[in-house]
């Protein structure tokens, strides 16, 4: 085989690659997410939400969750152990509550770790209160990234629906 086949071979293998990955980073998520984006409970039933990361570096965060507390009742899961450590390189500041709102204003880890992408950022446990809906809606979560970059990150509402059959 000559150079110009091999010189030839090597381009199109590149452009396939470059296409591929092109490709595939459009059908990555971006943001963040509520896990699993709908759920069905019965009065009393309770079921768990996880925030999930979908950004890369992320080492802090702040939310706002508003929810109908009329139907449901939402509660924060205190962070896993793991992520709590005695070293004190991770920062979980008091949840703050309000009819309907749910406020946890920061998150943080330090010493170089990161909330990876496919991590779980929050657990949130919801419970059904009385028949009805209601969304879960994330208002204004907050990151931070190692560049000290703050952004806010889109979020869809998650749907829950209490029925007592």
């Amino acid at each position: 085989m000559s150079a110009r086949w091999r010189s030839a071979t090597v381009g199109a293998f590149l452009l396939c690659a470059v296409g591929w990955s092109l490709r595939w980073a459009s059908h990555v998520p971006r943001g963040a997410e509520l896990a699993p984006a709908s759920l069905v409970l019965r009065p009393g039933e309770q079921a768990e939400l996880r925030l999930v990361n979908h950004e890369p570096g992320v080492v802090a965060l702040g939310f706002r969750l508003r929810f109908d507390e009329a139907v449901v009742q939402v509660d924060p899961v205190p962070p896993p152990a793991g992520l709590l450590s005695a070293d004190g390189s991770t920062v979980h500041l008091a949840v703050r509550r309000r009819p309907g709102v749910l406020e946890v204003p920061g998150v943080a880890v330090t010493g170089g770790r990161t909330f990876s992408p496919w991590d779980t950022l929050y657990r949130i446990t919801v419970r059904g209160v009385r028949p009805g809906a209601s969304a879960l809606t994330v208002e204004e979560l907050t990151v931070v990234d190692l560049g000290d970059e703050r952004r806010v990150l889109p979020v869809a509402p998650a749907r829950i629906a209490v029925r007592v059959s």
